[in-house]
């Protein structure tokens, strides 16, 4: 694998690309990849004349060859990880967690079979089975492929454009307060805080709050130190710009910071220091829209109702997680919680054979599971009169 001539290929022509460099330290990179508007025209049209013949395979032989696929890409794993990690600034450890779970999402169609019902009366035999949609276009996060093994498994020919929620947390008063921050701190800070399912927004209990809080930050600043190999830099300077401003913007309106600031930026290339922002009104831009960096704001309630109220505050509602010692009680909080995942006392892990969506303006329908499979079918009923 050469990433020195690296091209976008469309019906086996190879298209241009563009010069890059690396968010870490802003050297310049092997060009990569970046599609026109008349590559996109032409790999439509490449995709809907390949339709019928991959559509005519069976679901056996797709998954097969996206094993065989999973099993070429793992092959060359190490290099991937190199080349993910220029690319986006990440840390080798978090590269190869990348590159792992990628893997992961090619094999897990191969664990099902596209269900065909069969309903029998006096008069009839029906058949319901499951067709591909045809072409399909996938919006997804810039950081993994999660929608394209469904969709081709299902037998859909794909055009994928990479592409982000608001996650709260809810932490109960009962919890284990040095456990948990160590356990929050690693997804907070993961891959500087650009995962969609990251927490961004932690509602503590006013009982422990302000020791929560401490140790949060004294958990963080341990990282922070190592920032540059352990947390990383943003992928992109609109990114980063949006990041320094709502920090600017947080400190001239007199947040508290517990860690971190606008000042921390470091603009040789694209990193931020860790934010830990306490009690930033519930309306400021760094509450109500997703950050999508090392950016998170803690506050303080009350009541459970409360705690469920501030968290539902948001258009978005993709995950969330709670924490606390009842577990009677976390599911009767994950129940009222208006998101599409709630992580009990663990991070935000999704399984590929789980269902994944979100509600309100984080997207439609489902990923993964059997459910992520027939999002990508129409179904057909076929009726057999006696």
């Amino acid at each position: 694998m050469d990433p020195s001539a690296f091209y976008n290929i469309v019906a086996g022509e190879l298209r241009g690309s563009e010069n890059t460099t690396t968010p870490r330290t802003a050297a310049s990179l092997p060009a990569c990849p970046v599609a026109t508007a008349s590559d996109v025209e032409d790999s439509v049209a490449a995709a809907q004349k390949a339709f019928p013949a991959w559509a005519g395979e069976s679901y056996e032989t797709r998954t097969k060859l996206l094993e065989k696929f999973a099993d070429l890409y793992l092959s060359h794993g190490q290099e991937f990880c190199t080349l993910l990690a220029a690319e986006t600034g990440r840390t080798a450890e978090n590269a190869a967690v990348e590159v792992y779970w990628a893997a992961q999402w090619l094999r897990y169609p191969s664990k099902y079979k596209i269900p065909e019902e069969r309903i029998e009366d006096d008069t009839k035999v029906t058949i319901v089975t499951h067709e591909p949609l045809g072409l399909v276009a996938a919006i997804c996060p810039w950081n993994s492929i999660g929608k394209l093994a469904p969709a081709v498994a299902t037998g859909n020919c794909v055009i994928l454009k990479p592409s982000a929620g608001n996650n709260a947390a809810i932490i109960l008063p009962d919890v284990d307060i040095k456990s948990t921050c160590d356990q929050l701190a690693g997804s907070l800070w993961f891959n500087a805080g650009q995962v969609c399912i990251a927490p961004r927004r932690l509602y503590i209990h006013q009982d422990i709050f302000e020791e929560f809080v401490q140790e949060l930050a004294t958990v963080s600043a341990e990282a922070a130190r190592e920032w540059h190999s352990k947390i990383g830099p943003l992928q992109n300077k609109p990114q980063f710009e949006k990041i320094r401003i709502l920090l600017a913007d947080a400190e001239a309106s007199g947040e508290k910071f517990a860690i971190g600031g606008s000042v921390a930026c470091d603009e040789g290339a694209m990193y931020v220091h860790p934010a830990i922002i306490v009690n930033p009104s519930p309306s400021s831009r760094l509450v109500q829209e997703e950050t999508f960096g090392p950016v998170v704001s803690c506050h303080g309630y009350s009541t459970m109702d409360e705690a469920v109220r501030l968290a539902n505050s948001v258009e978005t509602g993709l995950s969330a997680t709670v924490w606390g010692k009842d577990l009677g009680l976390t599911g009767r909080i994950a129940k009222q919680l208006d998101v599409g995942n709630v992580f009990i006392n663990g991070p935000p892990q999704p399984d590929p054979c789980v269902p994944f969506g979100g509600h309100k303006k984080s997207g439609l329908g489902v990923e993964y599971g059997m459910e992520g499979l027939l999002s990508f079918c129409q179904t057909k009923s076929i009726y057999m009169y006696k």
